[in-house]
């Protein structure tokens, strides 16, 4: 029965394999950083002002694992806003 309660029982290695990572950009993706055991991941894009890439209307998404942080995410952004 635990084995339903936590999905990633007995899973190997899931520190390396679920990971933070950029679901859709608005602009060019330029340098992602990402090691398991320290606690600052970064993305880095380049902004792009195309319609299609409007922000507003293609908004940057980035998966954020409930695994990697369980007791919640600090996200900096130095241009625009998160939700």
């Amino acid at each position: 029965d635990s084995f339903k309660e936590d999905l990633n029982n007995g899973g190997r290695a899931l520190q390396s394999v679920i990971r933070p990572y950029p679901m859709k950009t608005s602009g060019i993706p330029r340098k992602l950083s990402f090691a398991p055991l320290e606690s600052t991941r970064r993305f880095h894009f380049e902004f792009s002002s195309t319609a299609e890439n409007d922000p507003k209307v293609a908004p940057s998404i980035i998966f954020v694992p409930n695994f990697q942080y369980p007791n919640g995410v600090n996200i900096e952004v130095s241009d625009g806003e998160y939700e």
